[in-house]
């Protein structure tokens, strides 16, 4: 029997119809999400690390102290962008609108911006990205004197950067449908041979050369990228050799020294130095003691290299490469050391057959 007094129940009630309304609110859960903030606590390590400096891309920093003043170099962008296509501006939000669901779903979290706001937004900003990438390369005819950001290195390098940031992400899907939009009618044919694919891997080519990706790599893994940072993970990804996911039964592996001394570990791979350019690339990204902090957690349960931990392990303990190793290391490491050698084999030769023909006799 329910002893809730009547006023309490009607409280109960309320409450508990007010909790259900916030179901509706809830953000969707979508396979398509791929764009997120920062873990609190990685961000608490460097707060500014995260945040763009200048411009604001896509819903996650939009409206931010400090990056409005980028707003109005966007709706120059989109001004110039529409003077040379006859599409209008109606049909691009039209556009936008038609996908903003999918749009939307590509975030992690409930973007609060209206529809209306929502759809200025990606168009303003997706329209930015793409006439950046345009104007960073082979538009030399466009009058670049008036153009207030590529007259000053330092902005179009800090928008490079912020472009790189993970929350400020625009899904690729949306620059290339816009673009391949634009280009269906245009008042010249300034477009012919032009795609987005091409103008970003250029323009990321050219930006991230001290990352070392190739343009080739970049247009390689571009169709199948989520957004830039995402096209970055997928060159920096490595390929199939030792990728043998698996639980990592310890956390010793054998180290530089272990490998030289056991003989060429490079020869388990089909790259002659893919181990050698995998520490290299490593020594260009830890440089300090700061930088072991972003070290991530490893899960030993499904680690990405654990066959190939196995295979280094099984190479080290093999009594046939440590031969060939010392053989290699003590005595064929210069020119004379191995004349010795083979003069001492060709001298223990011509005694064995000299003592086999005294039997004989």
């Amino acid at each position: 029997m329910d002893n809730t007094e009547d006023h309490a129940s009607i409280d109960i009630k309320n409450l508990a119809t007010s909790l259900r309304k916030e179901f509706e609110t809830l953000h969707s859960l979508s396979d398509e999400c791929c764009i997120y903030r920062i873990p609190h606590n990685r961000r608490q390590l460097n707060v500014g690390l995260y945040n763009p400096k200048v411009v604001s891309i896509g819903p996650l920093h939009h409206g931010r102290e400090g990056l409005k003043a980028l707003e109005e170099f966007k709706k120059r962008y989109l001004q110039y962008f529409l003077q040379r296509t006859k599409v209008s501006m109606e049909e691009f939000l039209t556009f936008i609108k038609d996908r903003e669901t999918r749009l939307r779903n590509c975030y992690a979290e409930t973007i609060k911006l209206g529809s209306d706001d929502f759809m200025k937004m990606i168009l303003l900003d997706s329209v930015f990205v793409i006439e950046f990438s345009l104007r960073a390369g082979i538009f030399d005819e466009w009058n670049i004197s008036k153009d207030r950001i590529y007259t000053k290195p330092w902005m179009k390098h800090s928008l490079v950067d912020d472009m790189w940031l993970l929350e400020n992400q625009l899904p690729l899907f949306i620059l290339k449908d816009l673009f391949a939009l634009a280009k269906r009618e245009v008042h010249s044919k300034l477009y012919e041979g032009i795609s987005m694919s091409k103008r970003t891997c250029e323009l990321w080519e050219a930006a991230g050369h001290n990352l070392l990706i190739e343009y080739d790599l970049l247009e390689e893994h571009f169709p199948k990228a989520e957004h830039f940072v995402d096209l970055i993970r997928l060159c920096f990804q490595p390929s199939e050799i030792g990728m043998q996911n698996g639980e990592l039964k310890t956390l010793v592996a054998p180290s530089i020294t272990e490998l030289h001394q056991a003989g060429d570990f490079e020869a388990l791979n089909c790259e002659p130095t893919y181990v050698n350019d995998y520490v290299v690339i490593m020594n260009y990204l830890v440089n300090s003691s700061k930088d072991v902090e972003w070290e991530t957690n490893v899960d030993g349960d499904d680690f990405t290299y654990a066959g190939l931990i196995d295979d280094l392990k099984a190479y080290c303990k093999s009594p046939w490469h440590n031969w060939k190793a010392t053989l290699k290391q003590n005595y064929f490491n210069n020119p004379w050391a191995s004349i010795s050698v083979i003069a001492a084999v060709v001298l223990l030769t011509l005694t064995v057959i000299q003592t086999v023909f005294s039997i004989i006799k």
